[in-house]
C-alpha cells in the first residue's frame, strides 16, 4: 500500500502541473489523515 501511494505521488509530480500537484498534495494529506 505504501509503495503504491509513493508511486502515485511520483506520477502526479512528474506531470508538472501546478493544479495536479495541489490535488496530489491534498490527496496525500487526506490519506495520511485517514491512516493516523
Amino acid at each position: 500500500m505504501g509503495a503504491a501511494v509513493i508511486l502515485f505521488l511520483l506520477i502526479l509530480i512528474g506531470l508538472g502541473s501546478s493544479g495536479t500537484n495541489e490535488t496530489g498534495w491534498w490527496w496525500w494529506t487526506s490519506i495520511k489523515a485517514q491512516n493516523t
